[in-house]
């Protein structure tokens, strides 16, 4: 008989308790760590890091049948250790619902994306996509980043003059990022949109525990897949500057990538590649707002920008977990992770690890070397990391020129109720 993977039956579980939150509380409540899904937890989930190192940074939790990587050395060590791979992971969900119901067409893409790709492979898809995202290229790109972000802070303006409040989500955090990929890829402006509605969905995907609708999750690959291939054609016969352009014509030693990968590479680059510059602005206001002095400090002094946005990315990282298997058996931190298990990096934890900052809790904005492991390390790191960090220090500064010394009222800001990505899905900006 074949053997039954744990997570067949616990994802759905957790599922079914954390659509009852009383119920939820009272059966995870009693575990170990607590119930993570509680929304008091998702608000802050620092408030428990030190009761979660009670049992070291690397630690073995029965109830999740995974190893949780807590400190920041460990999870360095992880990422860049060639003992750790990624393609397990998505064979699991192959067997677990609702993934079993995606047609082949929407899981072949998801399995392709570059973050689910273990060597050789992911070794000669990144070769053909990261040429194109050098620091010199990414620096040319400053111009349209700068003009995207004055579009949108434009349509905030009258509010902002009348001091009315500000969403700021739904209004700049979450259109800034996919209209600048959309741009970069050579998507028509009239389908950003789109493209940010069918993101949305598609990032859902991200997330095993909460599940999603298989049914409309096809509907968005399909879809995703027409606009693609209809760009990718229309570069094909009058190319450009675009990174689209590049793709189609992507050849390393004869090799080019196949009409799936080019899909699932774009759609990675839509779909998941623009949560972390969402989340990171929306964290970013709210963190900003709680500590008025730096925010002070920041303005008058725009030197600070570039670690700035580091530490702004270590003090509360978008990204709050990275998954990987082993590859053999391994020793981190002083325990042996048997071949085969599964591996959750805590990044929130391991980016507040006191050991590598002491003083870690504490935002500082002119910390020396923050260093924070939200875009991953090693050969998985993420491919739009020097995007990202340009987008932040366009948007960030630009922000706070506008909307000036304003206010945000902790419990009035509604938190995406998922624990692998941290950011706010509505955030109201008050004038002071």
């Amino acid at each position: 008989m074949p053997t039954v993977r744990p997570e067949t039956i616990l994802f759905p579980a957790m599922r079914f308790l954390i659509a009852r939150p009383r119920l939820a509380d009272q059966v995870l409540g009693r575990m170990r760590w607590g119930n993570p899904f509680n929304p008091d937890r998702v608000a802050d989930p620092y408030a428990w890091a030190s009761a979660m190192l009670d049992d070291g940074h690397v630690t073995f939790h029965k109830a999740f049948n995974q190893w949780f990587i807590l400190g920041y050395d460990e999870s360095r060590e992880v990422l860049r250790g060639k003992s750790f791979g990624v393609e397990a992971r998505t064979n699991m969900l192959a067997a677990v619902s609702p993934y079993t119901r995606l047609d082949e067409s929407s899981f072949e893409n998801l399995n392709s994306w570059l973050t689910f790709v273990d060597p050789p492979d992911h070794t000669r898809l990144r070769r053909l996509v990261v040429r194109w995202f050098t620091p010199a290229r990414i620096e040319t790109l400053r111009p349209r980043v700068e003009r995207l972000v004055a579009e949108l802070i434009d349509d905030l303006t009258g509010d902002i003059d009348a001091g009315r409040p500000v969403e700021v989500m739904a209004r700049f955090a979450g259109p800034l990022p996919v209209n600048v990929i959309g741009d970069i890829i050579g998507i028509p402006p009239g389908d950003w949109p789109e493209v940010k509605a069918i993101s949305d969905d598609l990032a859902q995907v991200l997330d095993p525990i909460r599940g999603f609708d298989p049914d409309r999750i096809n509907d968005r690959f399909a879809r995703f897949r027409e606009l693609i291939l209809t760009v990718a054609e229309q570069r094909r016969q009058e190319p450009t500057d675009d990174l689209m352009s590049v793709l189609v014509s992507a050849a390393d030693d004869g090799d080019r990538l196949s009409e799936s990968e080019l899909v699932s590479t774009v759609t990675l680059l839509l779909a998941a590649g623009h949560e972390t510059t969402t989340g990171a602005i929306g964290n970013s206001l709210i963190n900003l707002a709680a500590h008025p002095e730096q925010r002070a400090r920041w303005r008058d002094d725009p030197g600070l920008t570039a670690n700035a946005v580091e530490e702004l990315l270590r003090y509360d990282t978008p990204v709050t977990t990275i998954g990987r298997n082993a590859l053999e058996d391994v020793e981190v931190g002083g325990r042996v992770i048997p071949k085969g298990d599964l591996v959750v990096l805590l990044l929130g934890m391991a980016n507040r690890d006191t050991r590598r900052f002491p003083d870690a809790h504490e935002l500082k904005l002119d910390r020396p070397e923050p260093q924070p492991l939200s875009f991953g390390h090693g050969i998985h790191h993420c491919i739009g990391a020097a995007l990202a960090r340009m987008e932040l220090q366009v948007a960030l500064p630009a922000l706070l020129d506008a909307l000036g010394d304003y206010i945000v009222d902790p419990t009035d800001v509604e938190w995406m109720p998922v624990i692998s990505l941290r950011r706010p899905e509505r955030l109201i900006i008050r004038p002071s």
